[in-house]
């Protein structure tokens, strides 16, 4: 589970890339980036499956807050302009 969520959250943050930025090849730092991306969470449950479950109860616990705080910095809408009273 705790593999799983920290895959959705660095997703999450990754930009959207365009299909001319994959037809280049890109740089050696979004290959290392990609791989990354899939390895982390396996390891975060190879890790886990020798640890006590409360462990990666803490890891899903924190990884959800860490995903609900990315999704409303990243959603957050401008204010709108307060317009001066005379």
């Amino acid at each position: 589970m705790s593999g799983i969520l920290q895959f959705w959250q660095v997703k999450m943050l990754q930009p959207q890339e365009k299909k001319a930025a994959k037809q280049q090849g890109g740089d050696m730092g979004q290959m290392m980036q990609k791989q990354m991306t899939y390895f982390f969470p396996a390891l975060t449950v190879l890790i886990l499956l020798r640890l006590p479950s409360a462990m990666g109860l803490y890891w899903a616990c924190t990884t959800v807050f860490s995903i609900g705080q990315q999704y409303l910095i990243l959603n957050k809408k401008p204010a709108p302009a307060k317009q001066p009273t005379c």
